[in-house]
Order: C-alpha cells, then sequence, then structure tokens
C-alpha cells in the first residue's frame, strides 16, 4: 500500500483522502473483490484497475511476488464509513466472509464497528457514526 501527501492550493478544506494504492499479482481480482464487496464503481485504463467509493478512489496495479499482510505495519488497516453497518455485516457474512471482529458499539466514540480481513491480507475497520463527531 502506498499513501502519498500531494498540496493542491484550490481544494476548499486543509486535508482530503483522494486515493489508495493496491498493488500484487492479482490486481484484477483486487478490483473485482472491492467492487462486488463494497458496490464500488469501477475502471480501468490499460494495466491498472480502479474502484471509486464517495471520496476516495482505490488503484490496484500489478506487481510480482506475494502481498504482505497489513495488520502490524506502519499502514495497519483502512477504515470505511458505513450506513446500516449492522446490516452491511450480515451481508458480508452471506457471502462468506468472516468478521475478525463482530458488529458491535464503541461506546467511547459513540459509534458501532467491525473488522474483518480482505483476501489479501488487508486489515479493514467499518465504522458506523463517525460522520457525526466534531
Amino acid at each position: 500500500m502506498i499513501v502519498k501527501f500531494i498540496e493542491q492550493k484550490r481544494q476548499s478544506v486543509p486535508i482530503i483522502l483522494h486515493n489508495v494504492y493496491f498493488e500484487g499479482p492479482l490486481n484484477e481480482e483486487m478490483q473485482a473483490w472491492y467492487v462486488k464487496t463494497f458496490g464500488a464503481e469501477p475502471h480501468s485504463t490499460g494495466k491498472i484497475f480502479t474502484a471509486t467509493l464517495p471520496g476516495v478512489v482505490s488503484y490496484f496495479s500489478h506487481s510480482e511476488g506475494a502481498v504482505a499482510p497489513t495488520q502490524g505495519h506502519a499502514i495497519d488497516y483502512i477504515g470505511f464509513e458505513v450506513r446500516n453497518l449492522g446490516e452491511f455485516c450480515k451481508k458480508l457474512e452471506a457471502q462468506g466472509i468472516t468478521l475478525d471482529s463482530p458488529y458491535r458499539p464503541a461506546p467511547a466514540f459513540n459509534t458501532y464497528t467491525a473488522h474483518f480481513t480482505d483476501p489479501w491480507g488487508t486489515n479493514i475497520e467499518l465504522v458506523e457514526g463517525m460522520a457525526s463527531i466534531p
């Protein structure tokens, strides 16, 4: 996974997430999985495949060699704000996805959360309610 910081003087807020890069030998399968799992909009341009969700574009580039899991590394996980998280978790489980930590309240933040790992080892946090925290 690659993290990049770019200055754009015309943006209206101090920090904006634009994209996340995934690399691996199965980049087309990675894109298809994120499209199916999160309902992202797929695009492709040559050898680069993308999946767009509100607020972020995920790039899936081909690379040789195995992909290392994220947990325990500098980028330990990625997170998504999800409406109706309880229902979304039921949908994931119906697709055969095992939750690493089940849907549950996070009272300290007045939110709900769940975690799971994608087939390539990316630790994913799902949260409902973060958008309402000032």
